[in-house]
């Protein structure tokens, strides 16, 4: 029996519809895969790409795995420095990371002359050597022995391809936080930034991501008291921020065919592009204001007539843990209730190295606490004990009524004084990481 008027013209509306669906549908994941490969890899936001990747060319069999790096996957992002008649090194390095199943992800930045042993070398050398040495593997191997977790891929990319990539997306909307002047006619370097809110091109990003000439250079720790840095690096997770939002806006579609181009054209990877539409799930689940940030923690020091950023190792741990790993350690208060002046200070910095928020430095409206002791919420019992597992007295568990956002540690008299660094020692130089190891952390 023939199919009526009514029945056809049903049948065609429904019919246009399933097309328009699969039409929206492929739309979305071109959308999606375009984005992920225009944020990892212009500047390393590579944890929108780390979903499905096939474990052939992974390189996680031959790497350490920590709690927690099972579920997740790490993609290392070096920027070389391809000058002319020179051997080539990584500029700029990062780590990102991204667990698919909840779409929390991370990125670690790591400062070019920070202080490695480089595997198969013997004693130290800057972090952008190893890629000279022995490529983009070794660089893996470097990075990977450095953090203790294990690198599943890499990319690669010169200062020209970061230009062209962000020339193709039309560029990046950044407040610049000082003038930004100077000059290297031997490497070709020449950045004159205005301060402000602007529109930076490829260039002019170029120049914002390479500056260094601040008296902070590639890194520095700027408030010891606070573990707060500053220099080229903080500037270089600024702009990561500030490329994610340029990606996620609705006119970046208009420049999706020639962004794969400029992609394609661009860049050296191990990551395979064919992974890239079924990558672009984990994108739809990750909000760029919820990415953990951070990088290797340390101090400067001169060594043998050369400059290194020299990592602090218990930091870097546990700056790991949160960047990378996602592990979160409870919000701490601390209160100086033995009255040695500074203390609570003193105590709050190794804290943070240790891990812990700390949210409030105060003194104790009375001193001479007898002993330490934990004031913890309703529930807190297990935070309660992951802090007394780093002091170095056995303090006494104190429970709280009502609710509460965190533990208050308050100070006794059995609290060591030599326990914690002293800022200003830091500041300074006076101590380095290596010494304050063995001042801060005595055997219990």
């Amino acid at each position: 029996m023939a199919a009526g008027p009514d029945l056809v013209a049903q049948l065609r509306r429904e019919l246009e519809q399933r097309r328009l669906e699969r039409a929206q549908s492929r739309r979305r994941r071109l959308v999606l895969a375009g984005a992920a490969a225009v944020v990892l890899l212009v500047v390393g936001l590579a944890y929108v790409l780390l979903l499905h990747l096939p474990p052939s060319t992974s390189h996680r069999a031959e790497a350490p795995m920590p709690a927690g790096a099972e579920d997740r996957v790490f993609v290392l992002i070096m920027g070389l420095d391809s000058r002319v008649n020179q051997v080539e090194r990584t500029d700029t390095m990062l780590v990102a990371s991204l667990n698919p199943k909840t779409g929390e992800a991370g990125v670690l930045s790591l400062p070019r002359d920070t202080r490695v042993q480089v595997p198969g070398t013997q004693g130290y050398r800057k972090l952008n050597a190893a890629y000279a040495m022995g490529g983009a593997r070794l660089a893996a191997e470097t990075v990977s022995q450095l953090l203790g977790v294990p690198v599943d891929y890499y990319v690669l990319l010169d200062f020209e391809s970061f230009a062209r990539l962000v020339d193709t997306l039309g560029g990046v909307q950044l407040v610049v936080e000082r003038p930004m002047r100077y000059e290297d006619q031997a490497q070709g370097l020449y950045i004159d930034l205005p301060a402000g809110d602007q529109h930076l091109d490829g260039d002019q990003a170029l120049e914002y991501v390479r500056f260094r000439a601040d008296n902070l250079g590639d890194v520095a720790l700027v408030d010891p008291s606070r573990g707060e840095y500053g220099g080229r690096v903080e500037r270089q997770l600024k702009f990561v921020q500030a490329l994610a939002r340029e990606v996620l806006q609705p006119e970046t579609v208009l420049q999706l065919p020639r962004l794969v181009a400029e992609y394609r054209r661009s860049v050296t990877t191990d990551l395979p592009t064919y992974e890239l539409t079924r990558l672009a799930r984990a994108l739809a689940r990750v909000q760029p204001e919820d990415v953990r940030t951070g990088l290797v923690p340390g101090t400067a020091s001169m060594q043998n007539g050369v400059g290194y950023w020299v990592p602090d190792p218990l930091w870097l741990r546990s700056t790991v843990a949160e960047v990378l790993l996602g592990q979160e350690r409870p919000a701490v208060q601390v209160v100086n209730g033995k009255g040695t002046p500074g203390l609570a200070g003193r105590v709050s910095l190794e804290l943070k190295r240790r891990g812990f928020p700390v949210l409030q430095v105060s003194n104790a409206q009375r001193f001479g606490v007898g002993r330490t002791r934990i004031e913890a919420p309703p529930g807190w019992g297990e935070q309660a004990q992951a802090l007394a597992q780093e002091l170095p007295v056995k303090p006494e568990l104190v429970p709280l009524r009502g609710d509460g956002g965190s533990l208050r540690l308050v100070l006794g008299t059995d609290f060591p004084d030599g326990w914690a660094i002293n800022p200003a020692d830091l500041d300074h130089g006076r101590i380095p990481w290596e010494t304050a190891q063995e001042v801060v952390a005595p055997e219990r």
